[in-house]
């Protein structure tokens, strides 16, 4: 066997070896194995880092004709107001009667909303294979509804196949709960639908769901924003303005200060509109947004810090300057998901 120096180069360091992935020549673009050598494997590494996701919505829950269902009267759903997290509507999904899995309510509006054309093959499908997760907001009004894990199921539907059905996580309290989603290992080269299917023999349970997204990387159950979050809709930014964060979408920062006011942000251009597809970004340098699980009620602005089974409380009194996240918003109680932010450690905030 010939003898290689590239051989010796070391590949069990943190990050990629760029000098080894150059020796390698075109095998080096890619080269997933030993311990990451390539350049797309040095690209993603500084996406993680800096928390640039690859985040599409799938369907914004604002409007019911989306929506359509196996059994009417049995399984439905309605659109409105009641239990949102985001935008104006979500999606109620309703156990009007005893169901056992198999009635189901589904979407083939998948692509932001939108109803995608036709492709060559006379279906209307979209390539998830740039995404490794799915997720969305979960929420009940009465705590004892859709509480187990299970009562509600989820499913993908690809190239007519639907996929193995997968259990929604049992609500907690009447908090807004993140639902997460590993699809990574589903066929998903030619989606054309999701479902949300029933297993619940209680009737007149509700279960709400908004803001559906599919996502590349997460941290701890949840997608990443890192310095990246969407303008809301409607709003226009200007290029190098304060922004502050909010649940829809960053916003012009006031003369007011709030404890979501972020900075300047990086848009691309003099300005820039947010859509409702939540597909218009401005870059806040230095900053990492990312969602956390309370253990109990916190307050928005305050010191977090890390409480047991990867959830977040409030700073100990006296201790806030040693808090590496800072909440965004207040969580009402455990297991609420709340938006927050890394700050800087050793700065009182």
């Amino acid at each position: 066997m010939a003898f290689s120096l590239v051989d010796q180069q070391k590949t069990n360091q943190p990050g990629v070896n760029l000098d080894l992935a150059d020796k390698l020549g075109p095998g080096g673009l890619n080269d997933p194995t030993s311990n990451v050598t390539g350049y797309k494997e040095a690209i993603q590494e500084l996406q993680r880092a800096y928390g640039i996701n690859h985040i599409v919505q799938v369907n914004d829950c604002e409007t019911q004709a989306d929506w359509t269902l196996s059994d009417s009267g049995t399984f439905d759903r309605a659109v409105g107001a009641t239990g949102k997290r985001v935008g104006s509507n979500c999606l109620k999904l309703t156990s009007t009667a005893a169901t056992d899995n198999s009635q189901y309510v589904q979407t083939v509006v998948i692509d932001e909303s939108v109803i995608l054309p036709l492709g060559p093959n006379g279906h209307k499908q979209q390539d998830w294979t740039d995404t490794a997760y799915i997720g969305f907001w979960t929420h009940a009004e009465d705590s004892a509804e859709y509480g187990a894990d299970g009562e509600m199921k989820w499913a993908l539907v690809n190239d007519g196949t639907v996929s193995a059905k997968q259990d929604i996580t049992g609500i907690v309290g009447t908090e807004h709960q993140w639902m997460q989603i590993d699809i990574s290992g589903l066929p998903r080269d030619k989606v054309e639908a999701i479902r949300f299917y029933s297993n619940n023999p209680a009737t007149a349970e509700d279960l709400y769901i908004d803001n559906i997204i599919r996502y590349k990387y997460e941290l701890g159950g949840a997608p990443v924003f890192g310095c990246y979050y969407y303008i809301t809709s409607g709003t226009t930014l200007t290029e190098a303005e304060g922004v502050k964060w909010t649940i829809d979408g960053l916003a012009a920062a006031s003369a007011t200060e709030t404890v979501s006011d972020l900075g300047p942000a990086i848009l691309g251009a003099s300005t820039l509109l947010g859509t409702a597809a939540r597909n218009k970004y401005g870059m806040i340098p230095g900053k990492f947004i990312l969602m956390v699980k309370a253990s109990g009620s916190t307050t928005a602005g305050e010191g977090l810090q890390s409480s047991a089974a990867n959830t977040y409380k409030d700073a100990d009194s006296g201790s806030m300057e040693h808090s590496p996240l800072k909440g965004l918003e207040a969580a009402g109680a455990a297991s609420d998901w709340i938006f927050a932010i890394y700050d800087t450690a050793g700065q009182q905030i």
